[in-house]
């Protein structure tokens, strides 16, 4: 069990959104797996959190209202999936991770994943480069590869970058508080500089945006809980000295030289507060909604003249601002229901940044991560899968685990 646990986190992390039959094959198998590893040896087979059931419960409510005011069958079975079936499953595989799976296995498991999604967008760069395949068709058409150079703007998209919106910040943040979780320091530093550079190269503005962040926030929290003495502020800045030479480098010769294009990430960030951009024009929309319809409209339901401010001419009922739309749906009681549900699942996270000093580390690197993968989320629609579920409720693991292992 041991051995399919691992190589299930890996797989979440790695080919999220990608391989779907796999998938649908492979966590079946595992769950009856642990049922019958949990007969075997008299484990508890289940024990399902509170959150959960809150959140599934309230989801059916509004889910159940959207039907009433005539949700689209599709978008209904589409939140019924998200909402309801891949919390429980997330639910479950979590509790089961807990019994296989240490804090210390997830991070190692987070940084090998981190390095693998790297090396593969090398890979894809270099192939460009050097006008060289090296993966199979079938692969890159599976990991939905997108090479867009035609605005003259070099872009690289593939499944496993949204893993990096987490797996970026937990592991910067443990290389930076603590010397004992991994021996190999130089090793881990330069996967870490390595990654940054991958996500320079993919040109996506959220995925930046998310690694930059990541050193802020996590000073912020080091310094609140003391996690971090003066030695690492200075490493720190040296990290931070050595991402602006490689932005340096980046702007000025690899993309103009190799790609034919640059990759213009400062003004592709600022187009997005142009008059032309449909996010922008989303949120007033959005809003003025909220206003009319206090309540929410419940899940699945189009919205009126919608299809003037979105992208998906099919699924007409997405939009990029996640939480505008969810609000939307949902109305004060899904401000409130969500804020309360989050926060009080938060601060059962922070409980743990004071049990003990390896325990906190790993706690406060996952909440870095956690909440610069919600913020990315904020403008783009990135938990609609079971991955991304699984990714915001990994405070869980973290609740199930700490009374099953001896650090």
């Amino acid at each position: 069990m041991r051995i399919l646990s691992v190589f299930f986190l890996f797989m979440i992390f790695t080919i999220p959104n990608a391989f779907t039959v796999l998938k649908y094959i492979f966590i079946p198998v595992y769950l009856l797996c642990f049922f019958i590893y949990s007969k075997k040896y008299s484990l508890k087979p289940f024990q399902p959190h509170k959150y959960i059931i809150y959140f599934v419960t309230f989801n059916l409510l509004f889910i159940v209202i959207g039907a009433l005011n005539g949700a689209n069958q599709k978008a209904m079975f589409d939140n019924f999936k998200l909402l309801i079936i891949y919390p429980i499953i997330a639910n479950i595989v979590l509790f089961a991770f807990s019994h296989f799976l240490s804090l210390y296995d997830f991070l190692k498991i987070s940084l090998i994943s981190m390095f693998t999604v790297s090396v593969f967008g090398f890979l894809l760069f270099l192939g460009i480069i050097i006008n060289v395949q090296f993966l199979p068709e079938n692969l890159l058409s599976n990991l939905n590869i997108i090479n867009d150079a035609s605005s003259g703007s070099f872009r690289l998209n593939f499944v496993g970058l949204n893993s990096l919106f987490i797996l970026f910040p937990i592991s910067l943040s443990v290389f930076f508080i603590n010397n004992r979780i991994f021996r190999h320091k130089i090793l881990y530093y330069f996967i870490i500089l390595f990654s940054f550079f991958i996500i320079l190269l993919t040109g996506r503005r959220a995925l930046a945006i998310v690694a930059l962040l990541s050193p802020i926030l996590f000073l912020f929290y080091a310094y609140v809980h003391d996690l971090i003495k003066l030695k690492k502020i200075i490493l720190i800045l040296f990290f931070s000295v050595s991402i602006a030479f490689l932005i340096l480098f980046y702007f000025y010769f690899l993309q103009s030289n190799f790609t034919g294009s640059d990759l213009k990430l400062i003004q592709r960030i600022g187009d997005e507060f142009s008059e032309d951009s449909t996010r922008l024009n989303q949120l007033p929309f959005l809003f003025d909604y909220f206003i009319h319809h206090p309540w929410g409209s419940g899940f699945g339901v189009i919205l009126p003249n919608s299809e003037l401010f979105i992208r998906d001419s099919v699924n007409k009922w997405n939009f990029e601002l996640t939480y505008l739309q969810l609000i939307c749906n949902t109305g004060v009681l899904g401000i409130l229901f969500y804020f309360f549900l989050f926060n009080f699942l938060f601060r059962k996270l922070r409980i743990y940044f004071y049990k003990k000093t390896d325990i906190s580390i790993i706690t406060c690197s996952s909440f870095n991560g956690l909440q610069l993968f919600l913020l990315a989320s904020f403008s783009n629609p990135y938990i609609s899968s079971f991955e991304s579920i699984f990714i915001i409720f990994i405070p869980l693991f973290f609740i199930y685990n700490h009374k099953k292992f001896n650090y």
